[in-house]
């Protein structure tokens, strides 16, 4: 849990704030034991009250500070917790951001948010819950010792003995037996999680086909299987709870033992009799919740695994660079060959130079390598042979983030969130003013000029309000405020007929004269008015771009 201890960073000081707090709520618990233990047995001695007022006024005290100490404790605990909760969320988020878009979209979106609500709730706790407990339970047995020494030495033995047989014995059982049970715990919710978003994503087609009982026989799986794990591990969680009672309860009748040959023998005083196994079973309340420390030990070591294992990938470097000033740059693809793990060549020795400023359609059959040469362009992979360069940009030696400030791109599965047409949008330029937002979307031909209330039209889950040619086009006014030097648009106008695509094309032309635009798509009739049509089949058969390249249609 070291690398959890440096995300933290200076949040541990709350943790040790909390920590000394919970100590003194204990130790204020042994004093008020002690003293309250003392009292009663000294009561039945004298004859006036005003013999006990230092006991009485003693007892009053440290139950008035447990109480304040114990709220103040709460307090900082929490505050630690949720400090502790957005430091990791967004490390978490860092993290992700970086992790390179093909690794990333492997994750299934059930794991993520398993991830996100789960697994990063976890470790935010796990300093709490985890580390504080072990610390508190020393000092608190420390503190008991001492007090326990102070009657006499020997008194002190059975506590130290028997606290620490219990901890051994609650390490053993969250190592070999809670621990294995609370890790299949964690991922049968992590599977349960990816389970239901899948079909939650497709219930549609669920309640079309008439199969919404594969979904209900999904959920009941689960949540037998979870709850077969839950009664398992309750068990454990009593069974080791009954452990430490067990040895508390050994250790004050040992100690009380030891103590009465001594009474006997006149070596300590009588009334200190009752105080001796009082103070042992106080100083067990703190070596109590050593149990759930144990088990939460366990699941944030689980839910570090499945963190890493999403961002495994990322590598340090720069991030959130500004995007450098729209000027005609140059795309060339240098002798490059491709082909996914296993699978056949898509790119051979393919060359292919696009002209700073210049817009050039990209066309070719399904299959063709038209969206690899994006992914490609993007650095998403990175080819077998040959290079590619962004104006003076190696894309094979740049960090992805320096690349995506210089291309600009809408994908087929790009995403539109649930929000407003204004959200979506101000996610290209988080300063755009109205008017400018208005103005893409006009170029878009989503709105007219005149109208005020597109912008908080809602758009749906994935854009589910907006049709297919909308939220294409949504996305490429997204893309034109980015004002990229390079903007690659991918199928973009897949869902608009002829007539509208072609109005859409001549708008984006005329915003982005003198700066590089690429247009793919597998309709040729629709890459009209361009400086040049490169086929993809061409390039493939000839290797070489220039021999692939017609001129657009007029």
């Amino acid at each position: 849990m070291i690398r959890l201890a440096r995300i933290l960073g200076k949040n541990l000081w709350w943790m040790a704030a909390t920590a000394l707090l919970a100590f003194f709520s204990h130790g204020a618990g042994l004093a008020l034991v002690a003293v309250a233990a003392y009292l009663i047995a000294k009561a039945s001695t004298v004859q006036s009250s005003a013999d006990l007022a230092l006991a009485i006024t003693g007892v009053r005290a440290f139950a008035t500070f447990k109480v304040v100490n114990r709220y103040v404790e709460r307090y900082v605990g929490h505050l630690a917790t949720f400090r502790s909760l957005t430091r990791l969320r967004t490390w978490f988020f860092d993290r992700i951001s970086r992790v390179p878009v093909p690794s990333f979209a492997r994750a299934t979106r059930g794991g993520l948010l398993e991830a996100i609500s789960t697994d990063v709730d976890t470790l935010s706790s796990f300093p709490l819950r985890a580390a504080v407990p072990p610390v508190v339970a020393a000092m608190t047995v420390a503190a008991g010792a001492i007090l326990l020494g102070w009657i006499d030495p020997v008194l002190a033995v059975p506590l130290v003995v028997g606290s620490g047989a219990a901890a051994l014995g609650l390490a053993a059982i969250s190592r070999w037996v809670v621990g294995p049970t609370s890790a299949d715990l964690a991922r049968t919710r992590a599977e349960m999680s990816t389970g239901t978003v899948e079909m939650l994503d497709g219930i549609e087609d669920l309640v079309a086909a008439g199969r919404e009982d594969l979904l209900a026989d999904r959920l009941d799986a689960f949540d037998t299987r979870e709850a077969t794990q839950i009664l398992k591990l309750s068990t454990l969680r009593a069974i080791s709870k009954s452990l430490v009672l067990v040895i508390a309860a050994a250790t004050a009748i040992t100690a009380f033992a030891i103590a009465v040959p001594m009474v006997t023998a006149s070596t300590i005083d009588p009334l200190l009799l009752a105080v001796i196994p009082l103070v042992c079973i106080a100083a067990f309340e703190a070596v109590e919740p050593l149990t759930a420390a144990a088990e939460e030990l366990q699941a944030s070591r689980v839910a570090m695994l499945q963190l890493d294992s999403l961002t495994a990938v990322v590598e340090p470097g720069v991030s959130n660079l500004v995007r450098p000033p729209a000027t005609p740059t140059a795309v060339t693809f240098h002798d490059v060959s491709f082909a996914h793990q296993g699978g056949p060549p898509l790119l051979d020795h393919l060359s292919l130079e696009i002209e700073g400023g210049s817009h050039v359609g990209i066309t070719g059959a399904n299959g063709s390598g038209k969206s690899t040469l994006v992914e490609l362009l993007l650095g998403w992979h990175q080819p077998a042979r040959g290079k590619i360069t962004i104006g003076t940009v190696d894309v094979g030696e740049a960090h992805p983030a320096e690349v995506a400030a210089l291309v600009g791109v809408v994908l087929q599965p790009d995403h539109v969130f649930d929000s407003t047409v204004a959200d979506n949008l101000l996610l290209a330029d988080a300063e755009a003013t109205a008017a400018s937002m208005m103005d893409a979307l006009s170029s878009m031909d989503l709105c007219d000029t005149a109208e005020t209330d597109v912008l908080a039209r809602p758009t749906g889950a994935d854009g589910s309000s907006l049709s297919g040619g909308e939220r294409q086009r949504l996305m490429a006014a997204r893309a034109l405020l980015t004002e990229a030097p390079v903007l690659v648009l991918d199928e973009t106008l897949a869902q608009v007929d002829p007539a509208t695509a072609r109005k859409v094309m001549g708008a984006i032309r005329e915003r982005r004269r003198g700066l590089t635009t690429v247009f793919i798509s597998h309709e040729t009739g629709k890459l009209v008015d361009l400086d040049r049509v490169v086929d993809m089949g061409s390039i493939n058969e000839a290797g070489n771009a220039r021999q692939g390249s017609t001129p657009s249609s007029q």
